[in-house]
C-alpha cells in the first residue's frame, strides 16, 4: 500500500512541474481558447506529446471453480521525461490492484520505456 501512495504522490508532484514549465513556455497567455484547445487536441493526438495521462481499467471476472469472483483494477500512468531537445523518454507502468472473496493487494507491476 505504501508503494501505491508513493506512486500517486511521484504522479502528483510530477504533474505539477509539467504543468508550471507548460505555463512557463506558453508565451501567448493571452490567445483564444479556441487556439488553446486547438493546441491541446494536436498534443492529444501526439503519441509522444508532453502529456501526462493516468487511465484506470477495471476488470471483473466471475465463475471461478470454487464460485468466487475477482475485481482487478488497473492503474497505467504514461509519464514522458524530457531527456533533452530531441529526446522523450515515455514510462508506460501497470500496476494492477486485485480484490478477491480472500484477500487484496498488488499484482504484478510491468513497467516499459521507450524513445
Amino acid at each position: 500500500m505504501r508503494t501505491l501512495l508513493a506512486l500517486i504522490l511521484l504522479l502528483f508532484l510530477y504533474s505539477m512541474g509539467a504543468h508550471s514549465t507548460a505555463r512557463a513556455d506558453n508565451s501567448t497567455a493571452s490567445a483564444p481558447a479556441s487556439t488553446e484547445a486547438d493546441e491541446l487536441a494536436k498534443k492529444l493526438a501526439n503519441p509522444v506529446a508532453a502529456l501526462i495521462s493516468v487511465p484506470f481499467q477495471i476488470n471483473f471476472d466471475d465463475g471461478y471453480a470454487d464460485g468466487s469472483s475477482r475485481w482487478t483494477l488497473n492503474i497505467q500512468p504514461v509519464i514522458p521525461f524530457l531527456l533533452n531537445a530531441k529526446w522523450t523518454l515515455l514510462s508506460r507502468t501497470i500496476l494492477p490492484v486485485i480484490r478477491d472473496e480472500r484477500d487484496t493487494g498488488l499484482g504484478d507491476t510491468s513497467a516499459s520505456g521507450s524513445r
